[in-house]
């Protein structure tokens, strides 16, 4: 069965409001267990006040909010009653052009079997009007919902105190990126190359890119921007510019939620013009998130 949703629909369905939610129409094949929505990229979105200004792109993690959505409203439609909603899982994700204002992006999703235990994989593409590969991924939901952190869980921050951090002014001047993208409150980079190097992330309910939780997608993106701040800090990468390239898995365990300090502890290795990142994310000494990326450094022409 066929179902066409309007932008209003797809609102109730996903209880999501801009600028998190991503999808403008949705396309349904029960039958198939396909979906196909679409995004219009206007120039209006606020974040491209903050990603790469004056070279506005859309940042590739919002195009992996875009595919789970598009998985969450196939999920409902295909299993209305128990359907899998839960972001738990990312695999094989590749960022394959640059997705400017003024173009118009289609995000094709098909559902395979759902599993035993509830979970079930998703493969997703998007692509743009001239039928061009923007970025493409698996994911993984589940029937399980993600919870909080219990309040009661030890503060733990990985770094140790005497280290220094930066923040405010120092911290802008490490990235190009702006309100409302900028995810890192505080970084400490290591003086050894290979690391480690640890940043947080205040959860405020005040961002506009955090709702009644911090999207999975974007907590990634946090650990590439302190990814780059590290790398881009180095001598002999001045005047570049880190581009966020593959997601090639990430775990999700718990929610962050607002009033949660969300810590990151990285692992860097440079190889060539390619910046590598294995990363752990925590709230109050949880493991809440972990991610291997890779980024590509460029000059800034």
């Amino acid at each position: 069965m066929t179902q066409n949703l309007s932008n209003k629909e797809i609102r109730a369905v996903l209880a999501m409001q801009p600028p998190l939610l991503l999808l403008d129409t949705c396309s349904l094949d029960t039958d198939a267990r396909t979906a196909t929505a679409t995004k219009c990229i206007s120039m209006n979105d606020p974040v491209f006040q903050g990603h790469f200004p004056g070279h506005p792109i859309l940042p590739g993690v919002l195009q992996v909010i875009a595919m789970q959505q598009t998985a969450t409203v196939l999920a409902k439609a295909i299993c209305p009653e128990n359907a899998p909603v839960a972001l738990t899982a990312l695999r094989r994700v590749k960022f394959r052009a640059p997705v400017e204002p003024g173009r118009f992006l289609s995000i094709q999703c098909k559902a395979a079997e759902s599993q035993t235990d509830g979970n079930c994989d998703f493969e997703v593409k998007c692509t743009l009007d001239d039928g061009s590969l923007a970025s493409s991924a698996i994911l993984t939901l589940s029937q399980t919902p993600l919870t909080p952190v219990p309040a009661d869980a030890q503060e733990v921050s990985p770094a140790n105190e005497e280290q220094k951090w930066l923040r405010g002014a120092p911290l802008l001047a490490m990235l190009p990126h702006r309100f409302p993208f900028f995810h890192l409150d505080g970084v400490c980079v290591a003086e050894a190359p290979e690391g480690p190097h640890f940043g947080y992330k205040c959860i405020s309910s005040a961002d506009p890119f955090v709702s009644d939780y911090f999207p999975s997608p974007i907590q990634i993106e946090a650990a590439a921007q302190l990814g780059c701040a590290s790398l881009l800090s180095r001598p002999e990468n001045q005047g570049k510019l880190g581009f966020f390239m593959s997601i090639d898995e990430a775990h999700f365990h718990h929610l962050v939620v607002p009033g949660d300090k969300l810590f990151l502890d990285i692992r860097i290795e440079q190889r060539g013009a390619f910046g590598l990142a294995s990363g752990k994310l925590s709230v109050r000494g949880t493991p809440v998130a972990d991610a291997n990326i890779k980024f590509a450094l460029v000059d800034k022409q």
